[in-house]
């Protein structure tokens, strides 16, 4: 064997042994001192620069994938509000062109007013003689979608839309 033959065998070796370095995630093992000593050898920058490559291609695939799935998302999120926003429209809209009553406009004040009241409420400050008037009342606001129900036990609550 001649002195070329050495140096090839050598490299071939120091190479195996980066490679095997570099293909490790960049484990502990690596030492800077082995790369640095190497780094006059073009063969062995040129692995580096390549194994640089492929780190770069898999982050831009990871990063591509992120990428779909958060558009994904925000599609779905848009399908979502689009179902939704005719429904609000609809009730933003009575809201604007219905014209209430007295008895109406008074029961939208006190709601406000209090936060939430139940048919008790309205039938003592409206002075009906019973609940069944108030209920109807506040049953209507809330269809028309003046008014939200939420129900606490026995008790239906009536809360501003």
């Amino acid at each position: 064997m001649n002195d070329h033959d050495d140096k090839i065998k050598v490299n071939t070796n120091s190479i195996d042994r980066l490679n095997k370095n570099l293909s490790s995630e960049f484990s502990k093992e690596l030492k800077l001192d082995d790369v640095l000593k190497q780094t006059n050898d073009p063969f062995i920058l040129s692995m580096i620069v390549h194994k640089l490559i492929q780190e770069r291609q898999e982050t831009n695939r990871l990063v591509n994938e992120i990428n779909r799935k958060y558009d994904e998302l925000l599609f779905k999120m848009r399908e979502i509000e689009q179902k939704q926003a005719p429904l609000q429209s609809e009730n933003s809209a009575k809201k604007e062109f219905d014209i209430l009553s007295e008895q109406d406009e008074k029961i939208i004040a006190l709601v406000k007013q209090k936060g939430k009241v139940s048919a008790y409420d309205i039938q003592s400050v409206l002075k009906y003689k019973g609940q069944n008037g108030a209920s109807a009342r506040l049953n209507k606001l809330t269809k028309e979608g003046w008014l939200k129900k939420l129900r606490a036990g026995k008790i239906t609550y009536f809360i501003s839309a």
